[in-house]
């Protein structure tokens, strides 16, 4: 078989900005009781602000099962929700939360299907949390912290679906159209160069980016991202 190489073409570009919205922005937010001025609205303002004393977190009375939901409107195919902790104070109050999604308002949506636990989070910090098996279909996401005597406190809650699968021709022209063109890497130098550029960070990327592979002659060889 004659040499061939393998291009990896990727749209760095595919997801960013509007392409992945945070579904929570377009919700409304609700709590089990409101101590002071932490309201659940705090928790969608598409701020990761992490200061409860400076307004930017929701906040729960002590109580039992303290418990946030958030109404999508319509129904969605959610694959992840980011949490921010409060930063000021207390991170530990998160630990053995739980996320629920599911299209159910009884017991005001604490009983839908898990979509992940909340083991820890960091104060002030904000972690990805991937649902179980995917995807958890529904309208209604619910932060809950089991047991007596817990407050509950969110500074942010970002929600996100599943992105549209395109094919490389669509990803090409989307790119096109948009932006420049597909990267094709097509050596390890050309590769090296690359994880340069993105280590700078000078621009914001997604978790998202679509690779599209494209085989010219054989054997394949592959440069990994």
């Amino acid at each position: 078989c004659p040499s061939i190489q393998l291009v990896i073409d990727v749209c760095l570009f595919l997801f960013q900005g509007n392409h992945v919205p945070n579904l929570a922005l377009r919700g409304k937010a609700f709590q089990s009781s409101t101590l002071a001025n932490g309201s659940a609205s705090k928790a969608i303002d598409g701020r990761r602000d992490s200061t409860y004393y400076e307004g930017f977190c929701t906040h729960t009375l002590e109580e039992t099962n303290p418990w946030w939901r958030l109404d999508l409107r319509e129904t969605h195919a959610v694959t992840s929700v980011k949490v921010t902790n409060r930063g000021d104070c207390c991170a530990q109050r998160l630990d053995g939360a739980e996320i629920r999604i599911g299209n159910s308002a009884e017991n005001n949506g604490n009983d839908n299907p898990k979509c992940a636990s909340i083991s820890h989070i960091g104060a002030g910090k904000t972690v990805t949390f991937y649902c179980e098996g995917g995807s958890v279909m529904g309208r209604f996401v619910n932060v809950i912290i089991p047991g007596p005597k817990k407050a509950l406190t969110l500074c942010e809650v970002e929600v996100y679906a599943g992105t549209t699968r395109l094919c490389w021709s669509d990803a090409l022209l989307y790119c096109r159209r948009h932006h420049w063109d597909l990267l094709s890497i097509l050596s390890r130098e050309e590769q090296s160069e690359v994880e340069q550029l993105l280590s700078r960070g000078s621009f914001l990327l997604t978790d998202h980016v679509w690779l599209g592979l494209r085989r010219y002659g054989c054997p394949w060889g592959l440069y990994k991202m």
